[in-house]
């Protein structure tokens, strides 16, 4: 993997980190993936308590899978999070991807979203309520399985 790019700040509205170029990658017993890399980050501050976040990224991945030693994958997503209160901070993400298979017949689409809200009880302790939907569709002749899920957390967290 061959990339190059920039670092960047812009006062301080935003700031980021591009880079593109070529990626290779030989398996001993499958067919090579070869083609245009990327990655990318970009925060924006809109305010001094809303951060917006943009990513992207296009690279190799490895498989797992019989007959396909790796995959292209390009994803993008973008975070939004608020600090509502100086102990209340809230969150939305979205993200988009889609994996190209190499060696068999399958390519896959995913979705996510997500909404948080984390309570900093005191410096140790907090917790956070979570809500996200996954979905993930295949196809192709070598296609897997197509499906959602659903969930719902509350994560409590201490910190020494």
């Amino acid at each position: 993997e061959v990339l190059g790019g920039v670092n960047f700040e812009i006062s301080a509205v935003s700031r980021g980190e591009i880079a593109a170029g070529y990626v290779s990658q030989d398996f001993d017993n499958y067919d090579s993936i070869d083609g245009f890399a990327a990655r990318g980050v970009l925060e924006w501050f809109p305010t001094q308590m809303t951060t917006v976040t943009l990513t992207g990224a296009r690279a190799v991945e490895d498989s797992g899978i019989a007959f396909s030693g790796g995959y292209m994958s390009s994803s993008a997503g973008v975070r939004v999070d608020h600090e509502l209160r100086r102990n209340v901070i809230l969150s939305a993400n979205a993200t988009v991807a889609r994996d190209e298979y190499e060696g068999i017949d399958r390519e896959d689409e995913r979705v996510g979203v997500s909404v948080s809200g984390t309570w900093l009880v005191n410096r140790r302790a907090g917790v956070t309520v979570a809500a996200s939907k996954f979905e993930q569709s295949s196809k192709g002749a070598d296609s897997g399985a197509d499906f959602d899920v659903n969930r719902l957390t509350v994560t409590l967290v201490t910190q020494f």
